[in-house]
């Protein structure tokens, strides 16, 4: 359109030039677009090309990376394992560690169960023998006159006594060196005997009670301090064990010869309180004690060396006991506890609590792992040590006991306490046999009864 204009009027200069002018910018436009359009057309493909080199530098770096990485997984797999091997052996270290801590502990319990073998094969090799001497001729038999009682003698020149209703035996006379050849009860607790070593013997089967020695006194502070609450002898028979102290202020812990009075073993300040209970251990090597400290302590007789502490009463132990085989103690209190506890290494294997007022007493029953014990709340217990069970209970009495114990076969129990009744139970069914009050005397006159 501008060019036809242009020749519509060819003689207008300005409009040619402003068409020429016009035609040289579309032109100089032209040139520019082809340049940008170039330059685009440039600039994406170097983007392309630098894409798929980012993509291939990315592929590269991947497969590169990759040994990289596996190296790491395999190292977090290996730091877990090592972790876990580091665990392990934290605990076999512990655990060896506990072991050998165990060892002299059991040790100690093997020596003692085999020194307690051994005592009891030679206890059964001395009851084979005497069973062996028994199985002599008997020469002579005679009954008491309550007929009670049925005495015997014989070859072996021993007189035995037995219970006419049971058939148990009840006492053994020994002196003669020769058969005894003929017997004969001069009243209910005589018996006479004649022998072929030719001698005669009167024999006293129920002799009376004899003061045989006192140690210390009132005035002899310097012999027992203040009271002495605690009486234990060894198992030999051959010591006495003493327990006492001032209160608040001592627990006085001695030991005895019974055939001299002479002290073997003296710890003045044993407890830093009075001292309630004492015991000796099956093998009279050791003494165990209970105070008003709380603590139950063991002993070394031949050192006067406190072997070891059992910590957690949380007041007045009143009572302590050991078991026949040596490894467990028991310990009672005025905090209405019972505890048993490892003789070997003072830790406590049971705590029982089933009492409702202060234990007062506590035993264990022959070569059982039972214990019998009394409490403030009028009942006597009995426990299984190994599982702490409360297994029998005994009834009856009316007022605080303090003192039970079972005979050695269980068979038979007995408590006495404030109401001053001996109360004995049959130990398997619970029932009373027989109820012992306090024995009374009358004046002459008959008119004045005393009692205690």
């Amino acid at each position: 359109k501008a060019q036809s204009a242009v020749q519509a009027d060819p003689n207008n200069a300005g409009l040619a030039q402003a068409v020429t002018r016009a035609q040289a910018a579309v032109t100089a436009a032209d040139e520019k677009l082809k340049t940008m359009t170039a330059d685009q057309a440039a600039k994406m493909k170097a983007a392309t090309d630098a894409s798929a080199a980012a993509a291939d530098a990315a592929s590269k770096a991947v497969a590169m990376n990759k040994p990289f990485l596996d190296a790491n997984t395999a190292l977090q797999t290996a730091e877990t394992a090592q972790n876990a091997a580091a665990q392990v052996a934290a605990i076999a270290d512990r655990e060896l560690a506990e072991a050998t801590a165990l060892v002299p502990s059991l040790k100690a319990e093997v020596t003692a169960l085999d020194q307690r073998l051994a005592k009891l094969e030679t206890e059964l090799t001395a009851a084979q023998q005497a069973a062996q001497a028994a199985e002599q001729p008997l020469r002579a038999v005679a009954f008491s006159p309550d007929s009670r009682q049925l005495a015997t003698g014989g070859d072996m020149g021993v007189v035995h006594t037995w219970d006419a209703e049971t058939g148990k035996a009840v006492a053994s006379c020994v002196g003669h060196v020769g058969p005894i050849v003929s017997l004969a009860f001069r009243d209910a607790d005589t018996i006479l005997t004649g022998s072929s070593d030719k001698s005669a013997g009167m024999w006293n089967l129920n002799p009376g009670w004899m003061l045989e020695r006192t140690i210390g006194s009132i005035d002899d502070p310097a012999t027992l301090i203040n009271r002495v609450p605690a009486l234990s002898f060894s198992p030999d028979g051959k010591l006495l064990a003493t327990g006492g102290g001032e209160p608040s202020r001592t627990g006085e812990l001695k030991v005895w010869k019974v055939a001299d009075g002479k002290a073997v073993m003296s710890v003045p300040e044993a407890h830093t309180d009075a001292i309630f209970g004492v015991c000796f251990s099956p093998d009279s090597t050791r003494v165990a004690s209970g105070g008003a400290d709380k603590y139950v302590r063991m002993f070394d007789i031949a050192t006067g060396e406190q072997l070891r502490t059992f910590e957690g009463h949380t007041n007045h132990v009143l009572g302590v006991n050991w078991r026949a085989d040596g490894l467990r103690l028991a310990s009672c209190g005025a905090d209405n506890s019972l505890r048993i506890w490892n003789a070997e290494n003072g830790d406590r294997v049971h705590i029982i609590e089933n009492f409702g007022k202060q234990v007062s007493s506590v035993r264990f029953i022959g070569q059982s792992v039972n214990t019998i014990s009394c409490s403030a709340d009028k009942t006597t217990r009995m426990h299984n040590s190994d599982n702490a069970q409360n297994f029998r209970n005994f009834t009856g009495a009316t007022d605080f006991l303090y003192s039970a114990d079972a005979s050695p076969d269980g068979q038979f129990v007995i408590a006495g306490g404030f109401d001053s009744v001996l109360r004995v139970w049959n130990g398997t069914n619970s029932q009373v046999i027989h109820e012992l009050a306090p024995p009374s005397e009358s004046t002459p006159s008959g008119e004045t009864v005393a009692t205690q």
